[in-house]
């Protein structure tokens, strides 16, 4: 983690020179940017929901840390309990900026008087290798919620799984996922575990991971959920490694493929591979 750098394509970490940029790319394509928002952290720590959470967390469990079991838990062995409870914190980030960001396009509407007719939710690190294409959205007359599909990645999703990578959303249904945040403190955890297998629970070891958290919190909202092929979300999770040289190696480090339909790349993009193919200590060895 020490050598992964912000895109190459910003010329400066400034929050005033990044918005700056976004504005002025999307001006040049003919839409408009409303709120932009930067933040180096997101504040959880004075949450009303979790701090009342992690106070129950202390008294039910006074040895573990209180972000363990909440919104996911996997407490198999010691180094899965550490990383469990960071990647909860940054779980909670996440949908807590979401959900900030969320209100303020809601506020915008109710100025503007309209509605959008179709929100999207990214990752930051997402990389739209061709243009995507709202029109095959717009024409699906059935579908609340479109998914990445992800059903040829190499660990299999799990049917209690819906890939959150990116989320695509009907207004009538948008508020499942830019309200999350609060709907995960209403998600009965043992509930969400109840449906899975041995397999995966370890014996009651482990409970829903993020995924299948969004598939219960959609089916509780009685949502029709589409997978989408990856030819028509052409997207991939991708991150900017620095060599030795100064140089930047981009790669994909979460890889989604669909297997009807897939991504396929063009010379433009072919040379980006998964970062897990790549041959790190050697790469390095090279550059010095």
């Amino acid at each position: 983690m020490n050598h992964v750098q912000p895109d190459p394509v910003l010329e400066s970490n400034d929050p005033i020179v990044i918005e700056d940029y976004i504005r002025k790319a999307i001006g040049n394509v003919g839409a408009s940017v409303g709120e932009v928002i930067i933040r180096d952290s997101i504040d959880i720590d004075s949450e009303v929901l979790l701090k009342a959470r992690r106070e129950m967390a202390l008294q039910d469990h006074p040895d573990e840390d209180p972000d363990l079991r909440f919104p996911t838990f996997d407490v198999r062995n010691e180094k899965i309990r550490y990383r469990t409870a960071n990647a909860n914190r940054n779980i909670l980030r996440m949908h807590r900026a979401i959900q900030s960001l969320w209100a303020s396009a809601v506020k915008w509407e109710e100025e503007e008087s309209f509605n959008y007719g179709f929100v999207f939710f990214l990752r930051d690190d997402a990389l739209w290798l061709s243009d995507f294409n709202l029109n095959p959205f717009i024409s699906m007359r059935s579908g609340d919620f479109f998914t990445p599909s992800c059903d040829a990645r190499d660990q299999p999703m799990d049917s209690n799984e819906l890939n959150d990578y990116i989320v695509i959303s009907r207004r009538s249904a948008v508020g499942t996922f830019g309200n999350f945040y609060s709907k995960l403190f209403d998600i009965d955890p043992k509930a969400c575990m109840g449906r899975l297998s041995q397999a995966i629970t370890k014996n009651g070891s482990r409970g829903c991971n993020s995924e299948m958290l969004l598939k219960w919190v959609t089916d509780e909202h009685g949502l029709k959920v589409k997978k989408i092929s990856q030819d028509l979300l052409p997207f991939q999770r991708s991150v900017n490694i620095k060599l030795p040289s100064g140089s930047n190696r981009q790669c994909f480090h979460k890889f989604c493929q669909s297997k009807f339909d897939p991504w396929t790349p063009t010379p433009d993009n072919a040379h980006i591979c998964r970062c897990d193919s790549i041959e790190w200590k050697d790469l390095f060895a090279k550059e010095k």
